[in-house]
C-alpha cells in the first residue's frame, strides 16, 4: 500500500491532468481511514457530477437536434402554406376580375334588352293601327278570305332557357321572322286588293286608297321589324359573349326557364293574322321584361360574389401576415436552439476531456472487443428476438453473471429506447438520447467514447448492437457498459 499523502497528491495530480482513468483506480487504494474515505467520497461526487454533466450534454444535444428537425419541418410546412396562400390570392384576384367582367356584360345585355322592349312596344302600336285599318276593309276582303286563310301561320316550338341568353335571342329572332312574314303577306294582300279594286273600276277606287294605306302600314311594320332584327342580332352576339363568361366563371348559375305555349293556328282572315302578330309582339315584350328582371337578380348575385371574394382576399392577407409572424418566431427559436446547441457542445467537449480515449489501455481494447463478441451472441438468443420482458431479464442476467468481469451493466431496449431489461439500478428508463442507441437502431454495431456512468461512478465505454427479428427488421437494441 502506498503512502496516503503521496497517494492523495498523485490522485490530485492525475485529476488536474484530466486523467480520470487513473483517478478511478487510485481512489480505490486510499484505504478505510477517515481521510481516505473523505477523499474517496469527494471524488465519487466529482465523478457523479461529471457523469451527470456528460449525460445532460447528450440529452440537450439530442433535444436540440430533434427541435431543429421539427423546426425545419415546420418551416417547410409554413412555406408551403404561404405558397398556397399566394396561389389562392392570385386566384381570388382573377375571380374578382371575372366577376366584374360578368357584371359589365350583364349590364350591356340589360341595356340592349331595354332597347328591344321599346322597339317591341313601338311595333305593337304600329300593328294596332294596322288592325284598325283592316277593320274598315273587312267587308271588301270577304271574297279574299279563302286565299288569306291559305296563308296561315306555321307551327313553332318555344322552349326558352332564361339563363342561356343565346337561346332567348334566337326565339326573339323567330318572332321577328314571323312579323316580317306577316308584313310581307299584308303587303301582298294589299297589292292584290288594289288590283281587284282597279278591276272594279270607279266603284273600286275607294278600296284602292285603303289598300295603299295598308301597304304603307305594312312597309312601316317591315321597317320596324328590320330594326328589331338588327337589334336581335346585336343582343345575340352580346348574349353569346355573356354566356361564355357565365359558363367560365359561374358553373352553378341557375338557368332561368320561361315556358311559352306552342302556337299552331290556321288564320281564317287577315284580322286573325294581325291579332296573332300583336300577340307575338306582346310576348316578345313580356319575355324581355322577364329577362330584365332576371338580369337584375344576376347583378345582385354577382355583387354578392364580388363581396365574398373581397372578404376572402382580406382573410388571406391576415393568414399570410400570421404565417410571416410564425416564420419570424421560428427563426428566433432556431437562433435560440443554435445558441443552446453551441453551449451543449462546449459542455460535451469539456466533460469528455476528462475521459479521453488516449488513456485507453490494451486491456481496455481487449475488453471492448470481448464485449462486442458477447453482444453478437446475445442478439442471436431466441429469448431476445421475441422482445418479451420476462425472457429478456432471464437471458440478460444469465449473460451478465457469466461476463461481469468485463461488463459492468448489460441492458436491452425496444425500438423507442425504452428499457426492457437492465442489470444495474438506475432511474433512467429511456436511452433514446444516447449516441450508442441512435447508431445501433440505425443498424450499426457501435462503441461509444469513454464516459462516466452515473450508475457506478466509473469510467466506461458502451458497446451496442441492433436486435433484429427473423425477417431482418430492427426491433430493438442491446448494450453493455464495458469495464476499462
Amino acid at each position: 500500500m502506498f503512502n496516503k499523502k503521496s497517494g492523495i497528491e498523485l490522485i490530485i495530480s492525475e485529476f488536474i491532468q484530466e486523467n480520470l482513468y487513473n483517478v478511478s483506480k487510485l481512489k480505490k487504494n486510499l484505504g478505510n481511514g477517515r481521510l481516505g474515505r473523505m477523499i474517496n467520497n469527494m471524488f465519487n461526487t466529482v465523478f457523479n457530477v461529471i457523469g451527470r454533466m456528460q449525460r445532460a450534454s447528450e440529452e440537450i444535444r439530442y433535444l436540440t437536434n430533434t427541435i431543429k428537425a421539427n423546426s425545419s419541418e415546420t418551416r417547410i410546412a409554413s412555406n408551403q402554406i404561404a405558397s398556397a396562400m399566394d396561389q389562392i390570392a392570385a386566384s381570388t384576384q382573377n375571380e374578382a376580375r371575372l366577376s366584374q367582367e360578368l357584371m359589365n356584360q350583364i349590364n350591356i345585355v340589360n341595356d340592349t334588352s331595354n332597347v328591344i322592349l321599346k322597339k317591341s312596344q313601338y311595333g305593337a302600336d304600329t300593328t294596332g293601327q294596322l288592325k284598325e285599318k283592316v277593320k274598315t276593309t273587312q267587308n271588301v276582303l270577304t271574297e279574299l278570305t279563302e286565299q288569306i286563310n291559305q296563308l296561315g301561320m306555321a307551327n313553332r316550338e318555344t322552349a326558352n332557357t332564361m339563363n342561356e341568353l343565346v337561346d332567348l335571342t334566337k326565339r326573339i329572332t323567330e318572332f321577328v321572322n314571323v312579323i316580317t312574314d306577316i308584313a310581307k303577306k299584308t303587303n301582298l294582300l294589299s297589292l292584290n286588293a288594289a288590283i281587284e279594286a282597279a278591276r272594279a273600276g270607279e266603284a273600286g277606287r275607294s278600296f284602292t286608297v285603303v289598300a295603299n294605306e295598308i301597304r304603307g302600314l305594312a312597309n312601316q311594320t317591315e321597317s320596324a321589324v328590320k330594326q328589331i332584327e338588327e337589334l336581335s342580332i346585336a343582343i345575340q352576339m352580346g348574349a353569346q359573349n355573356s354566356t361564355n363568361q357565365i359558363n367560365h366563371s359561374i358553373a352553378t348559375m341557375e338557368t332561368n326557364i320561361i315556358k311559352t305555349d306552342e302556337t299552331n293556328k290556321t288564320f281564317s282572315d287577315l284580322k286573325q293574322d294581325i291579332d296573332n302578330m300583336i300577340e307575338v309582339i306582346n310576348e316578345i315584350s313580356g319575355l324581355t321584361k322577364k329577362q330584365i328582371e332576371q338580369l337584375s337578380s344576376s347583378v345582385q348575385t354577382a355583387e354578392l360574389i364580388t363581396s365574398a371574394i373581397q372578404e376572402s382576399a382580406t382573410e388571406i392577407e391576415e393568414i399570410t401576415s400570421s404565417i410571416q409572424q410564425e416564420d419570424t418566431a421560428i427563426e428566433e427559436i432556431d437562433n435560440s436552439i443554435g445558441k443552446l446547441d453551441k453551449l451543449a457542445n462546449e459542455l460535451f467537449n469539456i466533460t469528455y476531456n476528462y475521459t479521453s480515449e488516449k488513456y485507453l489501455t490494451d486491456l481496455s481494447q481487449k475488453n471492448i472487443s470481448a464485449a462486442v463478441n458477447i453482444l453478437q451472441k446475445l442478439i442471436e438468443e431466441p429469448g431476445i428476438m421475441e422482445m418479451n420482458k420476462n425472457n429478456h431479464k432471464k437471458v440478460v442476467y444469465s449473460y451478465y453473471e457469466k461476463h461481469k468481469d468485463i461488463i459492468s451493466t448489460l441492458l436491452t431496449l425496444d425500438s423507442k429506447g425504452n428499457v426492457l431489461a437492465i442489470t444495474s439500478d438506475t432511474n433512467v428508463s429511456n436511452f433514446v438520447f444516447r449516441e450508442w442507441f441512435q447508431k445501433a437502431i440505425e443498424g450499426e454495431i457501435f462503441c461509444s467514447r469513454p464516459y462516466i456512468t452515473v450508475a457506478t461512478n466509473d469510467v466506461n465505454v458502451t458497446v451496442s448492437a441492433p436486435i433484429k427479428d427473423r425477417a431482418g427488421n430492427i426491433i430493438g437494441v442491446v448494450a453493455a457498459n464495458v469495464l476499462i
